[in-house]
Formats: C-alpha cells, sequence, structure tokens
C-alpha cells in the first residue's frame, strides 16, 4: 500500500512538473515584431518585451535536448520517470526561477543605459531565435 501511495504522490507531483517543464504559454509567443514597430516604442515597453523574450529563452533552452515538441505531457519526454530525475528536475525549476528573478532585476537596473536601437536589436535578434526553435520544435 505504501508502495502505490508513493508512486501516485510521484506521477502527481511529478505531472506537475512536466507541466511547467516547457512552458507552452511562454514559448508560444503570438506575436513577432518588426524593426519599425519596434522602433515606435518607448524604452519602457522595449524593456518588457526584452526580458520577456530573454525569460523564454532561459527557460527554453535547456529543455530542447529531452523534447522534440512543446507539449506538457509527460510521456513524450526523454528521461525515465524516477524519483532522482524528478528531484533533479524540481531543483533546476527552482534555481531557474531563482535566476529569471536576479536576471530582470540586473536587466532593470542595466537595460536604463543602454541605446534603444542595441535594446530592439536584442529583441529581433531573441525573436529570430525563439522562432527558429518553434520551428524545429514542429518539424
Amino acid at each position: 500500500m505504501k508502495n502505490i501511495i508513493t508512486t501516485i504522490v510521484l506521477f502527481l507531483s511529478f505531472t506537475i512538473t512536466a507541466q511547467k517543464l516547457v512552458n507552452t504559454d511562454k514559448i508560444l509567443i503570438k506575436k513577432f515584431n518588426e524593426k519599425e514597430e519596434l522602433s515606435r516604442m518607448n524604452k519602457g515597453a522595449l524593456k518588457i518585451l526584452y526580458v520577456d523574450r530573454l525569460g523564454v529563452l532561459i527557460n527554453t533552452l535547456q529543455y530542447l535536448p529531452i523534447t522534440n515538441t512543446f507539449t506538457e505531457d509527460i510521456s513524450v519526454l526523454a528521461i525515465p520517470l524516477e524519483k532522482n530525475n524528478l528531484k533533479i528536475i524540481e531543483e533546476q525549476q527552482i534555481v531557474t526561477k531563482d535566476f529569471i528573478l536576479k536576471s530582470i532585476n540586473f536587466q532593470n537596473t542595466i537595460i536604463p543605459y543602454s541605446s534603444k536601437e542595441d535594446l530592439i536589436d536584442a529583441i529581433l535578434f531573441y525573436e529570430e531565435i525563439i522562432k527558429n526553435i518553434k520551428r524545429n520544435l514542429h518539424n
């Protein structure tokens, strides 16, 4: 009975973890931008876009080797459903969240010193990477 309960708890916690593993809401950016459109935006709006795209990349790149699709379905992940794997993934999610929060703080401090043109170029660059990831994962 204890083994069944442990298995159920592990499965439920791994399912919750897997749902956040590849955050489909974040990677499925609904709108990509053109340079002209970005040039009409103020620096505050550009900062929000930049930090958002950076967060998408941080959350996504580390998981590319274990999934080939935008999914939250645990069965398609290329990892065994073992306690140690679950623990490592959960720890990584905590570390990633902390890194993103610290990165946002850093960006909020540093971005005001950047030029608007460099910020626009960085957003466009990140968006191209995200488009490529989306193309490759859907193929």
